[in-house]
Parts: C-alpha cells; structure tokens; sequence
C-alpha cells in the first residue's frame, strides 16, 4: 500500500507554466469520459496518453455521474470510486490520475439546513435545475455552514486518495460544483435571479466592510445613508433596471454594481477555500484545479455576465492553492470550415500568474449521430482537422488539452486514435523548447465594468465574443488579459481595450505614463472612462486623448469605413462596415477637431471611429465594439507589428510553433517577422530545409498546417 501521491506542480519551462508529474515535464495532454463503461482507456494508453480523469464527489453529484459518497452523518463509502479507479487502472495501469471531484451536498444536508439554501428572487429554494439535476435544491457558495461540511466531507476524501491502493497514481483534484459542474449560480442559464438566502446577504455584507471599510466611504459610493446592517441583496427589478439605456448609474445603481462584482468574488472566496482544504490535506502534493473565469463566453448569453458568477477570475488567480483552471473548448463557431478554437477565459493572465490552462476539447466528432450539434464534425477529414486545430492553439498558448469522450465512443476509430497519437508525440517533444508568446497585440478585458453594464448581451456580446472571432481571423497571434494586470505586462506594440468603465488609481497613472511611449498604439472601445464621470463623454477623452460627445438615445451602431485620409486606413477594404447587432446607448461620438476621422455611424454620419497621434504614442477611439479583423490588422501594421498573412487567417503562434488555417482562400502562404527553418509537421514529408521568410500553406479553408521552427 502507498502512504502518498507522486508529486505533481506547475513551473515554467520553456517559458510557459507546465506540468510536472513525479518531476519530470508533461504535456498535459489527457483524456476523460462520464461513461466508464464504454471509455477508451486502453486506446488512449496505446496512443501515448496517460492522464486520465473521471467523475467522482466526496459527497453528492448533483448530476448523478457519480455514485453518492456521503450517505448520511459521519456515513461515508468509497467503494464506488474503487470500482471506477479499478476499471481505469485494468485497461491503463500506467495511468496518473486526475479525479474531478463535485463539491455539493446531499439531499438530506439540504433538508437539515433549509436557510443554508440559495434563495431565488420569488422566495423559493426550489428549482427545475439545469441538465437534469437529481435535486432541486442547492447549498449557498457563502454558507459557512455548507463550507465546512462539504470541507470536512473533500478532506476525508484527499485523505482516503492519499493512503489507497491507487494513491500513487493520484496526481491531483479537478474540483467542480453547482451548475453544469461550472461553478455558475444554479439558475443562470433559466435566468432565475439569486441569492437572497441570509447567509448570502452577510457575506455581501461582509465584502462591503472590506471594501469600503466604514459607512461613511459607503454612503458617499452608493449616494445616500446606510447602515450595513441594513444592506440587503438589491430586487430581481432593481438589478434588471436600465438608468442609462445599456449602462447601469455608477452613483444611483452602485449597490447593484457592487452586488455583482461580490457574487463572482463569492464564488472566487468558496473555490479557494476547498483548494485550501485539498492543498493541507495533501501536504502539498496534489494539484488543484477548477472550472472558472468564463468571461469571453458568458457574454454570448443574456444574463451569463450577470447572473453566471465568474466575474472573480481575478480574485481567484491570486490564490497560491490553485494551480490550473479549464473550460470547454468555446461552442461558438466550432465547425471545420471557418471555424475558430478560443478558449472561454482570459487565458494569459492566467498564464502570467504562474497557472496552467486545460482545454476540454469536446467538439462532436463525426462517430456521434448527427443531431449532436456543438460543432459535430460529419467526416473523418473535418474530425482530423478540427482536432489539428484544437491541438494546434492549445500548444501555442502552453495549455493542456484533454479530449473528452463524453458519452464514449467519440474517439472509436483507428485513424482518429492514430491522430491523436501523432498529436501526443508533437506535443511531448515541444517540452522541448520555448513555448513563449511572439504576440504584438495585447486585449484588455476589464472584469468589473462588465457590472456596469445593464442585464442582456447587446453590449457584452459584440465587446468580448464577437470581437474575439474577428481577431481570431487577424492573420496574428494576440494575447488576452484582465486589466488589472496592465502593470505587469510586457510592452506590446497594440493594445485594445475593451471598455473599462473606469480606469482610476494605477492603472490610470499607467494609461497616461508608460502605454504613451515607443510608438504604441492603444485601441479604446465604447465607453472607456466614462464610469468615472458620472457617464459623461469627458471620461473618454481623459484616458483616450480624443474628446467626444454623449448622445442619449438607443441606436444600433453601425460604423462604415472611409479611412483613406491616414496610413491605417489605406488598403481596408471599401465599404467596410462593422458594429453591433442589437440597439445600444447611450451612444458617444467623436467631437475632437484634432482627430482624424476613420469613420462614421450608417445612418446619421456622426464622427464614430478617429484616431489620434501624439507624441510618441497613437490613440484610436471606435463608438462600436466588434472591430473588424481587416481594420485590427491595419492598425497592427501601422504600430510596426508583424501580419502573418494577407488576409483572414486563424494564426497561432509561439517561438517554436506556428499553426495557420485560412479563412480567405487567396492566402497561399505565410510570412515570418525572421527567417526561420520550418518543419511542416502534418506534412507527409517533413523534412527540414532552408531557411526562409515565407512558406506555402495548404489554401483550403478545411485544413490546417502545423509549423515547427527549427
């Protein structure tokens, strides 16, 4: 018998955070199934994968894809779990183990503790629950009491993992909770409004003191008296109010702006408690990590950003418990032909603060019937190139992957199998070398004004999603941060925010001081600044250098092109137009005579999209988030930033890698910023040749090319 796990942690090799298991590197790369019965485990272990993870709960699964654990008081049975392990180890007896462990709580612990419960807008603590859930009750994240028995309950858990017969082959905790094992609200994707419970007001009550420190600093935020033992959790009205079309009032909606920005620092607050509990009870040798921090993809939903509880990514990046965090593969836009692959999170903060990301590649193949949706691929081909593609960003961006067979089956044939063989070889060799970022833009995605925005998505889904995909089609590789993080940020020569509210303290100093030197340009978004202005247009020229001027009214923002007048816009095409699907206001445009206009609102003509030089630095402000890949890459070009390709093209790219599938079938070839010796790695002859600025690349939109710098 084993008396403790192989050590497994996260340090930076090749200039990423990579995994480590019984000290040596891994590539992170594993597969996992909720069907034990009908897993791949021995496919998996014959194509070189020996990470494995699998459903299990320390107490209850809310969605029954593991047997209940915690039976009763002091009650426990592991057996279940043994069952499982044996069935993995069987047909994998090399394999590490990376259990997914929900957090959660019995059906008679939530009859115990009825005012431990989340309590929805109408009073209920009772809900038809997302995804069949086996329960219509769940404990509230701020429950003190549901914390310490699920904590009691993880802890005998780690500590049985520790001393089993398997315990040698554990090598850390995937925890998950609450809805879709997401850690989102239960609730949010129904759109019913939480939590009102008691425990949950304290903790907001609690977060206030911290933030604010006494009820003077209160008052003046929130704009009248209060006593915080008079706060409650604002209304279901109160938080879908619109006080200025599609921004909340920073001074007459603060309550509500600072209710939301809780609710994800709450969730943040309950995943490092259980990390904390996992990291104590394993001495330190488990990793732990979590599902968390969706931020890009919630915005595709009306009430995601809002209801979802991600918002606390920051907050929980700055636990030293957690070591990785993970997402499914984004679901918008999966399908071979000009498709995308993005991860749903901000994921080089995540990297910048020393923890690893895990893609859960869960795109349909073509071996599912052919109503599986979510990007189900219908041949063999499509299923090897949306598998290239998937593989090829998660090694650009030093992330793991692990192919999930869902249902099981997915993966069940030969040549699929042997891909993802290939694909396991590529990436253990690229341990090898750097796997450090080349990108020459940087995205700043500002987590709190996220809460200043009004309950629905016609802002947050042009601003974060949509504006993903077209810099997915740039033609170069771009970095994705929390604002937050600006400070500790390598220059870059673009930068594009994506309307920070308010921008005050150090990071204002920093917007004025160093992103205003070396010829940077700096791409501003909608309503950067305006929450520190009570909403007034002056905000936006205090953090852009370009005045505008505020129109109250509600309109959808369509900005057209006409750009010819300066370097950017030369060469874009004609006609261009972008802008938002849906009405948005209030509306701000350009009113600086010492602007060059680049565009204006279809209809009314108004100044929408203006750039301005100073010295040492260029500023561009557009009305209307969703820029257009086109305008991003003559904006890139214009700061002397590197454009890989002609025209549209999804470009991941490391110092050791570069992976390219065009979308405009006129790109032919890649261009390199330095001559470089490449390795066509899906080539069927790969040899190594000369060293060149540019290489041909397969034009079809259906294939992807894996480059190796040699």
């Amino acid at each position: 018998m084993s008396t403790h796990s192989k050590k497994a942690e996260i340090r930076t090799l090749g200039g990423t955070p990579t995994l480590f298991v019984a000290g040596e590197p891994h590539p992170g790369l594993a597969y996992m199934t909720f069907d034990p019965d009908r897993g791949c485990y021995a496919d998996f272990a014959r194509a070189g994968i020996d990470l494995v993870s699998f459903s299990t709960t320390g107490d209850f699964h809310l969605y029954g894809l593991a047997e209940p654990t915690w039976l009763a008081p002091g009650v426990y049975d592991y057996s279940p779990l043994d069952r499982r392990v044996a069935r993995i180890l069987s047909q994998h007896p090399k394999a590490w183990l990376l259990p997914r462990v929900f957090v959660g709580s019995p059906p008679w612990w939530d009859e115990a503790n009825p005012g431990e419960l989340i309590r929805y807008a109408d009073g209920s603590t009772r809900k038809p629950l997302h995804e069949d859930a086996r329960k219509m009750t769940v404990a509230s994240f701020s429950s003190t009491a549901w914390r310490r028995d699920a904590g009691e309950a993880l802890a005998r858990l780690v500590r049985y993992l520790r001393h089993c017969d398997y315990a040698d082959r554990i090598v850390g905790i995937h925890l998950a909770s609450a809805e879709t094992e997401e850690w989102f609200y239960c609730g949010t994707y129904q759109g019913f409004f939480s939590d009102y419970s008691e425990p949950h007001r304290r903790a907001f009550v609690d977060w206030l003191r911290a933030r604010y420190g006494d009820e003077t600093r209160l008052a003046e935020a929130w704009g009248r008296a209060v006593r915080f033992d008079e706060v409650v959790v604002p209304t279901e009205e109160k938080r879908r109010a619109r006080e200025c079309f599609s921004l909340r009032d920073p001074r007459a909606a603060r309550d509500v702006i600072d209710y939301t920005i809780f609710r994800g620092e709450d969730v943040a607050s309950a995943i490092a408690h259980f990390a904390r509990i996992v990291k104590a009870e394993s001495a330190g040798e488990l990793l732990c990590g979590t599902f968390y921090g969706y931020l890009m993809e919630l915005s595709l939903h009306p009430n995601g950003l809002h209801l979802g509880g991600h918002g606390g990514l920051g907050a929980l990046l700055r636990s030293p418990d957690v070591d990785f965090l993970s997402s499914p593969t984004s679901y918008f836009n999966r399908q071979a032909r000009g498709g995308e692959t993005h991860f749903m999170s901000i994921s080089d903060s995540i990297r910048l603060h020393g923890k690893l990301w895990f893609n859960e590649n869960d795109v349909r193949t073509h071996l599912l019937p052919g109503n599986a949706g979510y990007g189900r691929t219908t041949t063999l081909e499509e299923t090897i190139t949306v598998q290239r593609r998937e593989f090829a960003h998660s090694l650009s961006r030093g992330a793991g992957m692990w192919w999930f067979d869902m249902t099981g089956g997915w993966y069940a044939e030969p040549a699929v199998m042997a891909e993802i063989e290939r694909l396991g070889a590529i990436a253990r060799e690229s341990l090898a070398r750097s796997r450090a970022s080349v990108s020459e833009i940087a995205v700043f995605v500002d987590s709190e004004a996220l809460a200043g925005l009004a309950v629905g998505n016609e802002v947050g889904l042009p601003l974060l999603r949509l504006q993903l995909s077209q810099l997915s089609w740039l033609g170069a590789p771009f970095d994705l941060y929390l604002i937050e993080d600006l400070p500790r940020v390598r220059p870059y020569r673009v930068s594009l925010f994506l309307s920070p509210l308010a921008i005050e303290g150090r990071l204002r100093d920093f917007v004025r001081g160093d992103l205003r030197q070396g010829g940077r340009v700096s791409i501003w978004v909608y309503a950067p600044g305006v929450g520190s202005s009570g909403l007034a247009a002056s905000g936006i020229a205090q953090v852009t250098g370009i005045a505008c001027r505020r129109i109250d009214e509600e309109r959808k923002l369509e900005i057209e092109v006409d750009a010819a007048s300066h370097p950017i816009g030369r060469g874009l095409p004609a006609g261009l137009r972008y802008g938002t699907i849906a009405p948005i206001g209030p509306v701000f445009v350009v009113d600086d005579p010492r602007a060059t206009v680049l565009g204006r609102l279809v209809p009314g003509g108004e100044p929408a999209l203006a750039v301005k030089s100073h010295d040492g630095w260029t500023s561009v402000y557009s009305a209307s988030p969703n820029l257009p890949s086109a305008l991003l890459r003559s904006c890139l070009r214009f700061a002397g930033g590197h454009v890989y390709t002609s025209g549209d093209a999804l470009v991941y790219a490391n110092r050791s890698m570069l992976a390219v599938q065009p979308h405009d079938p006129q790109v032919t070839s890649v261009r390199l910023p330095e001559g470089a010796v490449l390795r066509d790695l899906f080539a069927e002859r790969a040899d190594a040749g000369e060293r060149v600025f540019e290489a041909p690349i397969d034009p079809s939109p259906d294939r992807v090319t894996l480059f190796q710098r040699e």
